[in-house]
């Protein structure tokens, strides 16, 4: 079985936490990092070995064949994350809550049954 190719959303704080389990676990490489400021996602890859940063999501998980997405965001800042995810049948982990909005939060798990 290949390791899991992953991508980290947002490349700050939460990130590096985040980024820093995968690394513990020997069958999750990162391969891909966006986020809105290329140069913190430009920052996270080098820090971590390498790995395509972008700040355009839909073209970095276009270019990446990604098993999982970590999207390491504040709440507010969830918007079609997970729909660009559930699209293209990358498995996510997603910090809480999934949404502001109870009709939001619906249309996620709606868009999870495809997984």
């Amino acid at each position: 079985m290949r390791p899991l190719r992953a991508g980290i959303v947002g490349c700050r704080t939460i990130a590096r936490k985040r980024a820093a389990a995968a690394q513990s676990v020997s069958d999750i490489h990162l391969v891909g990092f966006y986020d809105h400021t290329l140069a913190n996602a430009e920052t996270l890859a080098q820090e971590l070995g390498g790995g395509h940063a972008s700040d355009d999501l839909p073209a970095m998980l276009d270019a990446l064949d990604l098993d999982l997405l970590y999207i390491c965001l504040p709440p507010f800042a969830h918007t079609d994350q997970v729909t660009l995810a559930c699209e293209r049948g990358i498995h996510f982990w997603i910090e809480k809550p999934i949404a502001l909005a109870l009709a939001a939060t619906h249309s996620a798990a709606e868009l999870t049954r495809c997984l």
